[in-house]
């Protein structure tokens, strides 16, 4: 019975460590395409399709990012300039008609597919560790002790769908 309750013991704290829990979402969901949040708080970078009036993205400007500050009643901030050019900003490529491969900024590495699906509506596309996923949200497990611009990751958690709609969650360890 003593070796049954630690192994729930350590199975219930695996699971307070990885991910979040109670953490809010963005309020404007229209054309959301993702979101990263962090274990440091709970504001949100928001990553959302740039669209005209006729369901295209926006050719200088594909992808806005922007900050929600929950912990200032939920406020919506654009990025600094420091998180902007070495943190949470976007860049992106056209690789064909309504389809951009992208990436943030501090993880060029992990390439994220644009474009809209077969009824229209933006979507975000990755592969983590083999697996190919509709990217929701992603969420970041900083290293204790760093900050600043020497901020360092232990691990990502992305969250999101695979191709027949089930829930996906892919950790990529740092």
């Amino acid at each position: 019975m003593r070796i049954l309750s630690l192994l729930l013991l350590s199975l219930a704290a695996l699971t307070v460590s990885y991910g979040q829990t109670g953490y809010p979402v963005p309020t404007d969901k229209n054309n959301l395409l993702f979101y990263i949040q962090h274990d440091r708080g709970q504001n949100t970078y928001v990553y959302k399709a740039n669209l005209n009036g006729s369901k295209t993205f926006v050719k200088n400007e594909p992808i806005i990012v922007y900050r929600q500050i929950f912990e200032e009643n939920g406020q919506v901030k654009p990025l600094t300039k420091t998180q902007r050019l070495f943190a949470y900003g976007i860049k992106s490529s056209k690789t064909n008609t309504n389809t951009y491969e992208t990436h943030v900024v501090s993880l060029p590495e992990q390439k994220i597919t644009v474009t809209l699906d077969k009824d229209s509506v933006p979507i975000a596309e990755t592969s983590v560790n083999g697996t190919k996923l509709i990217l929701e949200r992603i969420f970041l497990k900083l290293t204790e002790g760093t900050s600043g611009l020497g901020t360092k990751l232990d691990y990502i958690i992305f969250y999101g769908k695979d191709k027949n709609g089930k829930a996906v969650e892919e950790k990529l360890m740092m």
